[in-house]
C-alpha cells in the first residue's frame, strides 16, 4: 500500500510541476475578466497514467467504479478504501479528480458511494481543499 501512495504523489506532483512551469503572465485589463485557467496538466501520457492507477485501485478493490454522467464525477469505494488512511484516501481520490478536471471550476467535485450499498459518504474537494467523508 506505500508503495500506492508513493506512486499517487509522484503522479499528481509531476502534474501539479508541469502545470505550474507551463502557465505564463499576460495580465492586461481584459484579462481580469478572462476565464479561469486550467491548473491540472491534462496531457496524453499524464491522463494514461492517471488511468493506469486507477485501473490498478479497481483490481485493488480501492474502488469499484467511477461514473460520470454529465460533468459530475461519482466515484464508487470498495474493502480497500476503508482500510486505507485518510492520508492514502485523499491521494486515490485526488487521482480520480486530476483525471476528470483540470482544476479551473472551483465547484468541480468527486463524489464518493459505498460500492455495496450506493450510499454517499462523501466528496473531494470539500471547501477547504480536502477529501470529505460523512
Amino acid at each position: 500500500m506505500r508503495g500506492l501512495v508513493i506512486l499517487v504523489l509522484l503522479v499528481v506532483g509531476i502534474g501539479y510541476l508541469f502545470s505550474l512551469g507551463s502557465g505564463r503572465s499576460t495580465t492586461t485589463a481584459s484579462a481580469v475578466a478572462a476565464a479561469p485557467v486550467a491548473t491540472i496538466d491534462k496531457s496524453e501520457a499524464m491522463q494514461a497514467d492517471r488511468l493506469a492507477f486507477l485501473q490498478r485501485m479497481i483490481n485493488e478493490r480501492v474502488f469499484t467504479k467511477f461514473e460520470q454522467p454529465g460533468t459530475l464525477t461519482r466515484a464508487f469505494v470498495g474493502p480497500a478504501f476503508y482500510a486505507a488512511t485518510i492520508d492514502q484516501k485523499q491521494s486515490f481520490v485526488s487521482v480520480v479528480y486530476a483525471y476528470s478536471y483540470d482544476g479551473s471550476n472551483a465547484t468541480d467535485s468527486v463524489r464518493l458511494f459505498d460500492g455495496q450499498t450506493g450510499k454517499e459518504i462523501g466528496r473531494y474537494p470539500n471547501a477547504s481543499g480536502r477529501l470529505e467523508l460523512f
